[in-house]
């Protein structure tokens, strides 16, 4: 939060220090290694495919062909016993039904990597699961990129696994509606032509759906793009919840699933009361709502709003004090926040370094809201 809040501020401060921000979010949610294509073979070629969607999951919203004699399973299944890994779906040549590669039991915990995996396949054996990782929703503003394909022509291109896997599963993360989701690969070095060439057609029919149709979370993140900026929409939660913030804020929001369309209220509250769940009454003079319907098609709607107009927030006050190369401004509350740079003066090429620094010189805490676009009028430096 502090250094949200301290972005928010240097906006307003300085064009060198915007320009420091601009350099931080280049690497802000970005793919990690594992998107890059694994070295493309040439054989076994595979046979061209037709998608015809033998394998239908409506909970993951995909269709994929599966060849004859291959198994397949169906989730959502706990991987792991803590539950933050789920398989979605997963397939193997071996022909058994609801197989999935768990976390293995050692000692007094368990384990789940990539050799626990690829002991529980058989030799000559491929294995292909999707798997979601669940934890805590990431801040606002940092999720991945969105994976926008229906297809997995943006991560792999059809090979000999067996030459890259070396019996060694491979991964592929992407993000895509709102989960982090994981591809893993395994084909047994010892495996046939046939088997690969049947894993790299079931690889190139894989299709998830356009958009996942009824699906409360997704559904959620494309309803909050409606809500005004005024009121920080992601910090709107896309499950049902009362969600208290500090300013006496509060944000609600309500969900429902009405066939394939998907209806939300979402209410700002100000002046609120803090509270763990939706009160049975929202104070009608100090709360604005809107309901939005997400539709079948992936459009969202904004179908009605009320209350009263939304408050203006007011600015921190605060004394600035600057020289030339440092200013410092000295919050209402005690918090300082100072900016400096390392030099008076600048040759053509030399490197500029600028340091900012939030202090809080007083025993109790203070809270800096992230969310408010208020800059510290005065805090600027510069030869």
């Amino acid at each position: 939060m502090k250094n949200r809040f301290i972005s928010k501020i240097i906006s307003g401060i300085t064009l060198l220090a915007a320009l420091i921000i601009i350099v931080g979010c280049q690497n802000a949610g970005g793919h990690n290694n594992s998107f890059a294509s694994p070295t493309e073979n040439t054989k076994p070629t595979p046979s061209p495919v037709t998608v015809s969607g033998n394998f239908r999951s409506d909970k993951s919203f995909l269709t994929v062909n599966v060849p004859a004699g291959w198994g397949t399973a169906d989730g959502p299944e706990s991987l792991v016993p803590n539950g933050h890994l789920w398989g979605q779906v997963a397939f193997n040549n071996w022909g058994e039904n609801a197989f999935w590669a768990r976390a293995i039991q050692t000692g007094n915990g368990s384990q789940y990597s990539p050799q626990t995996v690829m002991q529980q396949i058989p030799d000559g054996g491929a294995y292909v699961v999707l798997v979601r990782t669940q934890g805590p929703p990431p801040m606002p503003g940092t999720d991945p990129p969105e994976y926008t394909l229906n297809d997995f022509s943006g991560l792999l291109k059809p090979h000999d696994w067996r030459l890259d896997a070396r019996n060694v599963p491979q991964y592929f993360n992407f993000f895509k509606w709102g989960r982090a989701l994981g591809l893993e690969i395994v084909c047994r070095d010892d495996a046939s032509d046939a088997t690969v060439s049947q894993l790299n057609d079931l690889l190139l029919s894989w299709r998830f759906d356009t958009v996942p149709v009824g699906d409360m979370e997704w559904a959620g993140t494309q309803a909050r793009l409606l809500l005004p900026k005024q009121v920080d929409p992601l910090f709107f939660d896309i499950q049902p919840s009362w969600h208290s913030a500090p300013g006496n804020l509060a944000r609600v929001t309500e969900a429902e699933v009405r066939g394939t369309t998907v209806h939300f209220r979402f209410t700002y509250i100000w002046n609120a009361q803090p509270s763990g769940s939706i009160p049975a009454t929202i104070p009608p003079d100090s709360s604005h709502w809107w309901e939005i319907d997400v539709l079948p098609t992936g459009e969202a709607v904004l179908t009605g709003q009320g209350g009263p107009p939304l408050p203006t927030p007011s600015p921190p006050s605060g004394t600035v004090t600057s020289d030339g190369t440092s200013a410092k401004v000295v919050f209402a509350d005690g918090v300082i926040l100072s900016l400096s740079l390392n030099s008076a003066a600048y040759l053509s090429g030399q490197e500029v370094q600028i340091y900012i620094d939030e202090q809080n010189p007083v025993s109790d805490s203070k809270t800096v809201q992230a969310a408010k676009d208020w800059p510290a009028t005065g805090l600027a430096v510069g030869p």
